[in-house]
């Protein structure tokens, strides 16, 4: 007995979706993309809370030597990773010196891009690591955050339906 299927293609995806499909490209993505922002910061501010990777790995902690010469970010007199003076994590907020928060039609571009004094870039040093610093990921997209920014993406495309005639 042969099964009985039916296939959906782009052009009945299109024909369910009205003019929507037929503008699929044209549509402004930037308010959904600003609510992402939003959502992204908060998940970095986690990873700053909890001392581990959007993955849930926990970073590395502190070298004796660092600890010694800290006197800020102490929590409970510990000095704490990523947090000397708070204005990493503070960047990965919005508005802040160093946030990159750039969102276009179709396409959101996040992070920092902070630089010492003497214009060494040193978010991305903790990010990725280097030769004498372990990597403490703060940025990143995990499969639950996709999820999450799917659902985002979906609610507006939903209102956009419901939009039109």
């Amino acid at each position: 007995m042969a099964d009985t299927t039916y296939t959906v293609s782009g052009s009945d995806i299109n024909d369910l979706l009205g003019t929507l499909g037929e503008r699929a490209e044209q549509i402004d993505y930037s308010r959904p993309l600003k609510s992402i922002a939003v959502y992204l910061a908060s998940q970095a501010k986690q990873c700053f809370d909890q001392q581990q990777s959007p993955d849930g790995q926990p970073w590395t902690p502190l070298a004796a030597s660092t600890i010694k010469r800290r006197r800020k970010g102490r929590k409970g007199g510990t000095p704490i990773p990523l947090r000397d003076t708070g204005v990493m994590m503070g960047s990965l907020a919005g508005q802040a010196l160093g946030s990159v928060r750039d969102i276009q039609k179709a396409q959101l571009i996040y992070g920092t891009n902070l630089k010492s004094k003497t214009g060494f870039p040193y978010p991305s040093v903790h990010q990725f690591g280097s030769r004498t610093v372990p990597a403490r990921p703060f940025l990143g997209i995990t499969d639950s955050m996709k999820i999450r920014i799917r659902e985002i993406v979906i609610d507006f495309l939903e209102e956009q339906i419901a939009k039109e005639p």
